[in-house]
């Protein structure tokens, strides 16, 4: 029996922290405890024994960091065959054949693009190389943990898919809002892990145990793969210069009752858990059953944060993104632009659209680099699920890997070829695919002939491991213009494939007027025929208010939903002017028409007050809707970046009539010795740069001495702190004390997940929780000079 049919039967317990416990036995913190597998593997087995003597029933690899590129941070990439290959060795022989072993997998530390500029590519090489190790040394199971972004998420299981047979659990890590600090979701997360055909989800790194319950409750309805919870023993706190763990065994063997409810499969411990704790809960879940859960199989698709579910209402699908009739955005294709495509987005998605369609099939461009670099541009401006169009299977299949979510792929015909080379994408990504119902010759002209092909394709989804329900068929309706007793047959064939096949139906309404006048009529008259013919999907355009009402009109008649009727604002009109036009920019991220915005009004206005009057206080509304939680981390990046591209003009036309003009203020960051995280650092210092400070960044892992010598030399006015460790957060404190015992009157400002205002309070510094706060902090202070 293996480890998947253990857990629908019984709660298995998991081990506890593993760097807790290396801390605990007096490792040191500067070397990361994936080093320990090689110079202290006793220690390790050690831990790996108590846990197992704790009652726990599968063992995690002390291989958390270790990925190349987590591991190059500390010069060990070197090293990563060999602390992979020992760490499985060492749980293998306390492990032995009675308990089952996990091979750990933890974030690169760096953020994915579009967050950050780590490649997707290059993420998943990095995983790729560590999975084939803990495969080859003989792990049960991949536990991929604490993800906090689902485009890593998805790079490190398409890696354990691609080069491994091994099963494999994503776990993420979730903050107070229920989101991931990507801004992802618990309901998109547990979709599209499902799709991409994980054996089981899980939430980990938690803290807060009422937000435990909630999170793990959510992940648990919208799937039906096993769950895995693994809770923190609290937010740390540096009590008498040690890290203290508050939350106790017993307090959280309080709450297994309640995670088994919520859907728990597997129960353990993460940071600040020790076998104390994973004995109580062993004890606490010996003999408690799962709770069953049964999901009825629906067709889903999902961004970041958003869920569409093909069900009951009316799914919209526009189509504006699609260069074909629109001169605009075929130009901003061919200059490699996505500016066009952004504004498109987001007026489709306010008026109401479901999912947006992206097509980008420019004749003499690149079509796959338009596909990426659109899908990424993208995915950070709306929330909205995407439908990748393209005749090119390499097209589809770039913008199909690059969506951080469940993508709908536009689309398959019932030829051979093509379906043997478009259903295995659509499997590979665990992406909804719209299977059009025309074959090598043609399209029938009968609804039977239409029926015969989607029976052929469902058929062949199935032998391909396609589900059924990530099927959407397409009938297909021409213009009425050219054939228009073909109206009549594919109403009838829709019908016909509703109710015998039981399949969800799609329809591209506008191809229905091509060639004819008074379009927006035409369309608007065959959307109700097909609202009332039973169509789960129209392809329209969401912004022709005629079409929209007539789809909110036939939905009500037909006592079906559409989700537009709920958006205000429909008819939306271009911001009137040139100020409007950048503050709509770097409010939504633009940064193309952000700078061209910049570069008009510069002819006309003073960049001073361009700077202070509209750049700066658009880029303060960003960050007040990023610390309020109405926006995420992926939107907090792009407006940053389109405020930075607006700035720069500016800063040049103020360079050259104010040559003196000065710094508001000189500040060094560092993220402390031991702690190489710099990902909340570097964000708040992208921000704080447009504030307009002058930044000397230090980066990762840097002594004390180091950084009062920089503060010393560059007679800086505030000293910055990082750090996401609770072993490295005592050099703060450290920091503090040294300033004062040489009577240095640095002011100094610290940051980070493990770092709290108390303790900020108690070694005498300033604290910001997020970029936004530590802009607030360093404005006061600044005034204060």
């Amino acid at each position: 029996m293996g480890l998947f049919e253990d857990v629908r039967k019984k709660v298995v317990p998991i081990d506890g922290a593993i760097g807790t416990m290396c801390h605990e036995r007096g490792l040191a913190s500067s070397r990361p405890p994936e080093w320990y597998n090689i110079t202290s593997p006793e220690i390790v087995k050690e831990i790996h024994t108590a846990y197992a003597e704790a009652g726990a029933q599968l063992l995690t690899t002390n291989t958390f960091g270790g990925n190349g590129i987590k591991l190059a941070s500390w010069n060990l990439h070197g090293n990563l065959d060999e602390i992979n290959a020992v760490a499985v060795r060492l749980a293998r022989e306390v492990a032995r054949t009675q308990l089952y072993v996990a091979g750990s997998m933890g974030p690169t530390g760096k953020l994915v693009e579009p967050l950050g500029e780590l490649s997707f590519e290059d993420a998943y090489r990095s995983f790729a190389d560590q999975v084939e190790v803990l495969q080859r040394e003989g792990v049960d199971v991949i536990l991929i943990e604490t993800m906090g972004d689902l485009q890593e998420a998805r790079a490190a299981v398409l890696a354990v898919r691609e080069n491994s047979v091994l099963p494999v659990i994503a776990s993420f890590t979730f903050e107070a809002t229920s989101r991931t600090v990507s801004g992802d979701t618990p309901e998109a997360v547990a979709v599209v892990m499902e799709a991409l055909g994980v054996d089981g989800i899980g939430v980990n790194c938690v803290g807060d145990l009422d937000l435990l319950v909630r999170v793990a409750a959510r992940m648990a309805d919208s799937t039906h793969l096993p769950l895995m919870v693994k809770p923190s023993a609290g937010t740390p706190q540096f009590l008498s210069g040690a890290t203290v763990f508050p939350v106790t065994p017993e307090e959280i063997v309080k709450r297994v009752d309640e995670l088994v409810e919520s859907g728990a499969n597997l129960i353990g411990g993460c940071c600040g858990t020790t076998p104390q704790h994973i004995a109580l809960l062993s004890k606490s879940v010996s003999r408690k059953r799962p709770r069953r859960r049964i999901r009825k199989k629906i067709a889903r698709l999902a961004s970041r944060s958003r869920v569409v579910e093909i069900d009951r209402h009316i799914s919209v699908i526009g189509e504006l993104i699609n260069p074909t009739g629109r001169k605009r955005l075929r130009e901003d294709l061919s200059k490699g632009q996505t500016g066009v495509s952004k504004n498109l987005a987001m007026m489709q998605s306010r008026a109401g659209a479901d999912i947006l369609d992206v097509n980008v099939a420019v004749p003499l461009t690149n079509e796959v680099s338009s596909m990426a670099r659109v899908v990424k541009a993208l995915s950070s401006t709306v929330e909205t699920p995407l439908s990748i169009d393209s005749s090119d299977p390499e097209v589809i299949e770039q913008g199909l890997r690059l969506f951080p979510g469940k993508a709908l792929l536009n689309s398959t015909t019932g030829e051979e070829e093509k379906l043997r080379t478009l259903l295995p994408l659509a499997r590979k990504y665990g992406a909804c695919v719209i299977c059009l119902t025309m074959d090598e010759k043609g399209i029938p002209a009968t609804a039977e002939g239409c029926l015969d092909i989607a029976r052929r394709i469902v058929n062949a989804g199935k032998d391909e491991g396609v589900d059924r329900s990530d099927m959407i068929i397409d009938p297909l309706v021409l213009s009425a213009g050219a054939q228009p007793e073909r109206v009549g047959e594919t109403l009838r064939a829709l019908t016909s494939i509703k109710k015998k096949l039981k399949m969800k139906t799609v329809l591209g309404i506008s191809n229905v007027s091509y060639g004819l006048p008074d379009r927006s009529e035409m369309n608007a008259a065959f959307l109700s025929m097909a609202v009332a013919s039973g169509v789960d999907l129209v392809i329209i355009d969401p912004l022709d208010e005629r079409v929209s009402k007539s789809l909110s009109a036939a939905s009500l008649l037909m006592r079906r939903s559409w989700r537009g009727e709920e958006v205000p604002g429909t008819n939306l009109k271009a911001p009137a002017s040139l100020k409007e036009q950048l503050r709509e920019a770097v409010l939504f991220g633009d940064g193309e028409r952000a700078e061209s915005a910049a570069l008009e009004l510069l002819e006309s206005e003073d960049p001073q007050d361009i700077l202070d009057r509209l750049v700066l206080p658009t880029l303060q509304e960003v960050g007040e809707k990023f610390s309020r939680r109405e926006i995420y981390l992926p939107q907090l990046m792009v407006s940053s970046d389109a405020a930075r591209k607006a700035i720069s003009p500016i800063k040049k036309k103020l360079t050259a009539t104010k040559p003196n003009i000065e710094k508001k203020g000189k500040l060094v960051f560092a993220t402390v010795k031991g702690d190489l995280h710099d990902i909340g650092k570097n964000i708040v210092i992208a921000v704080l740069e447009n504030y307009g400070y002058e930044v000397v960044d230090l980066g990762r892992d840097v002594s004390r001495e180091r950084i009062i010598e920089c503060a010393e030399r560059e007679n800086v006015d505030l000293i910055c702190l990082s750090s996401l460790m609770t072993s490295t957060m005592g050099e703060m404190g450290q920091l503090t004390a040294e300033l004062s015992r040489r009577n240095l009157h640095f002011k100094v400002l610290i940051g980070g997940a493990v770092v709290t205002g108390d303790y900020a309070a108690s070694i005498g510094a300033w604290f910001g929780k997020d970029a936004q706060e530590a802009v607030k902090v360093v404005e006061q202070l600044m005034g204060e000079r």
